[in-house]
């Protein structure tokens, strides 16, 4: 990973509208009420300044501090008042911010509302008693 191209791509995410930009990937949250759209952004807007954080510091071996973040940005999104396009429009953002620091989330997150789950044959298995991270838990408290 190119950590100065990385970087630079997370402190842009941190500035653009993401609503404007990513628009394509829903359309329709054009439509939704503001004040849900700024909750997503917020929660955007603080895992990359997470894992810009995490990625400026010098250390070797950080995935599992990033993937950890991620984690907790996207349990963010799960519980967050918002409704189910805001919720999915958040995910997909989620997804990409994992892609751009090349972290993998398809494996451990079957447990998980947003991750990927378990399918056998035909059948998708939805998780249970889906887990959310304690951090994530602290925040909503708050």
């Amino acid at each position: 990973m190119d950590r100065e191209v990385t970087l630079n791509t997370l402190q842009k995410f941190r500035q653009v509208d993401k609503y404007k930009t990513f628009r394509e990937i829903l359309p329709s949250t054009v439509f939704l009420p503001k004040k849900e759209r700024e909750i997503v952004s917020t929660i955007l807007d603080h895992c990359a300044q997470d894992l810009i954080l995490l990625l400026q510091g010098n250390k070797k071996g950080i995935k599992k501090e990033l993937k950890q973040g991620l984690i907790e940005c996207m349990d963010a999104l799960a519980i967050a008042p918002i409704n189910t396009d805001n919720r999915e429009f958040g995910y997909q953002l989620g997804w990409y911010l994992a892609d751009k620091v090349q972290i993998n989330l398809k494996t451990g997150t079957e447990k998980k509302l947003w991750g990927y789950w378990i399918v056998k044959g035909l059948e998708v298995s939805v998780p249970i008693r889906p887990r959310i991270s304690n951090k994530a838990k602290e925040r909503v408290k708050n």
